[in-house]
């Protein structure tokens, strides 16, 4: 066998270069995270909180809270959380005139009371309820009285002394005509 003539080998073809990456004309950065926003809270109401123990404190004639010891006038149970925000205590010879008015003479459970023909109804006039249970009204002098707070607990005592009054007048109406 003969050797055979090599072959030329071609010519070997240049590398090509790569293509140049394209590069972006503005660089994008990215999105920077935004801080969420607090949620607003709805502000729950103010459910007031009932004193255990009615307060015995003196009223003046003028239906203010006497401060002090004078203990020659009689007390009126009332019951609040804050008696020092509490500012008239209404009684039927201590009302106290609203801008519009009426004439309030207790306080239930919350409500402002005014005495009518047909007893004791809710007054028309605006008032608001403080988170301590009492109330709040504007008087006749244009200046905002605070009103004690009386719940359940006064109805019970004013209805158990009721009834032993009319017991006793029974006894004694009893015994008076026996006699």
């Amino acid at each position: 066998e003969q050797p055979t003539e090599p072959s030329t080998p071609e010519k070997p073809t240049e590398p090509t270069k790569p293509a140049e990456p394209s590069v972006p004309e503005k660089p994008v950065e990215p999105n920077k995270p935004t801080e969420p926003e607090k949620p607003v809270i709805p502000e729950k109401p103010v459910v007031p909180q009932q004193p255990e123990q009615p307060t015995d404190v003196v009223v003046k004639p003028n239906g203010e809270i006497a401060t002090g010891g004078s203990t020659q006038q009689p007390t009126v149970p009332i019951e609040t959380n804050n008696l020092a925000e509490v500012t008239h205590v209404p009684t039927v010879t201590t009302p106290i005139e609203t801008a519009s008015g009426e004439s309030i003479v207790a306080v239930d459970k919350g409500v402002p009371l005014t005495q009518t023909a047909d007893g004791l109804k809710p007054i028309k006039s605006e008032y608001k309820v403080l988170p301590s249970g009492n109330v709040q009204v504007k008087s006749s002098d244009g200046k905002m009285k605070v009103l004690p707070y009386t719940g359940e607990k006064m109805g019970v005592i004013a209805s158990i002394a009721g009834v032993c009054l009319t017991v006793l007048s029974g006894i004694l109406f009893y015994k008076k005509r026996k006699v």
